[in-house]
């Protein structure tokens, strides 16, 4: 018998982002990067770009990476909440914490 799952991000219902932790930065979906109307691939995009300079940087001056990806993408998570906020209000929903 094998026990398999997956794992999920809940930005959408509590408006958490999980960018990474120690060395590991997570992009696109993977760190709830999706606006309301399912489209990923231009946050996909992006936040890779920005993970690449953040490890780029990070490497060059020793800072934290994560810290530099925290601050590139905040830009980026505003965007996607407000996304949400108008996908709950186009649906008559009031379905968001954020």
């Amino acid at each position: 018998v094998r026990k398999s799952g997956c794992l999920g991000n809940d930005m959408c219902p509590k408006g958490k982002f999980y960018l990474g932790n120690g060395n590991i930065l997570l992009v696109g979906e993977a760190a709830g990067f999706l606006n309301a109307f399912g489209e990923g691939i231009s946050c996909a995009l992006s936040t890779g770009l920005f993970a690449a300079e953040a490890i780029s940087k990070g490497i060059k001056s020793r800072d934290n990476a994560l810290a530099l990806y925290t601050e590139l993408t905040k830009q980026e998570r505003r965007q996607t909440k407000a996304s949400w906020r108008l996908g709950a209000k186009i649906a008559g929903r009031d379905l968001m914490p954020i």
